[in-house]
């Protein structure tokens, strides 16, 4: 898992890269991509992953919440080891609520889905016409001595000019869906480190942690957010990719990892989960 959690594209980073730790050779899944207001959006193929989930892939039953802070409530899912499998985004002026985005949770077979809706503009649309506004004039006859001769009536129209006035609003719909995967073979994010981070260990090498999955063996070893994983069983991480072959081969044994953390180093023993997709 080793994509950033950035505020606005967290949902986007944990789709491209959110299988690397589950399984072997599957980070290039077919994505198919679609608008969320059709038949399908975009999503990875639960056929090719059942082997990693915790549960049967289901078309019936599905949870859906509208949430008001996207990336947080993504950031909770993945804590408590939900998997991204589908998500969209998009600006419309029409009304999408939290049960379109429940349908089409059923349609993949996720488990849950997050619904967000945020207006991201508003504009005021006046649309000019003009009305007929007819006036009448009476006139009366009448003859010298007083008598009453007659009368006529004229109409005059005249052309009024008006306007409509009403708001129109843009929103940006974004809806995201995730499935409930097994325990990972260590359970972290993470990536390339960042420039800080660099600094303060003094090194270029090593896997910066983004993310820790609650009761997984790194949760429960107390590996944290921030830390720099430099080796296993003094096998040197260099990059991202090392971590990620070494897990996979060490996976359900007993390894021993050296990390940095804050500018200091420490050694911490676990046990691996074995692979989950085994």
């Amino acid at each position: 898992m080793r994509k950033k959690l950035h505020v606005f594209n967290v949902i986007f980073c944990l789709l491209t890269g959110l299988l690397t730790i589950f399984v072997t050779g599957c980070s290039s899944l077919e994505r198919k991509v679609a608008l969320f207001d059709k038949k399908y959006q975009g999503y990875i193929n639960l056929s090719q992953i059942e082997n990693i989930l915790e549960n049967p892939v289901s078309f019936n039953a599905c949870i859906a919440e509208e949430v008001s802070d996207m990336a947080y409530s993504s950031k909770q899912l993945a804590e408590n080891g939900y998997l991204l499998v589908g998500d969209t985004m998009f600006n419309d002026r029409k009304h999408y609520s939290v049960a379109v985005a429940k349908i089409h949770c059923g349609k993949i077979g996720a488990e849950r889905a997050l619904f967000n809706s945020q207006l991201v503009s508003s504009s005021q649309v006046i649309i000019p016409y003009s009305t007929p506004q007819v006036s009448y004039a009476n006139t009366t006859y009448q003859g010298q001595l007083g008598n009453y001769i007659g009368s006529s009536t004229t109409s005059f129209t005249q052309y009024v000019q008006r306007e409509i006035r009403y708001n129109v609003n843009t929103y940006r719909k974004w809806a995201s869906y995730w499935v409930k995967a097994k325990p990972p073979t260590l359970g972290v994010y993470y990536d390339n480190m960042p420039d800080k981070s660099k600094y303060e260990a003094e090194t270029n090498s090593g896997a910066y942690v983004y993310l820790v999955i609650n009761d997984s063996p790194a949760f429960n070893s107390n590996i944290i957010i921030g830390d720099v994983i430099t080796e296993v069983d003094e096998e040197k991480v260099i990059k991202p990719e090392d971590l990620t072959r070494v897990l996979q081969q060490k996976a359900g044994q007993d390894v021993v990892f050296s990390i940095i953390r804050k500018g200091k180093p420490i050694r911490i023993a676990l046990k691996l989960n074995p692979a989950a997709s085994k």
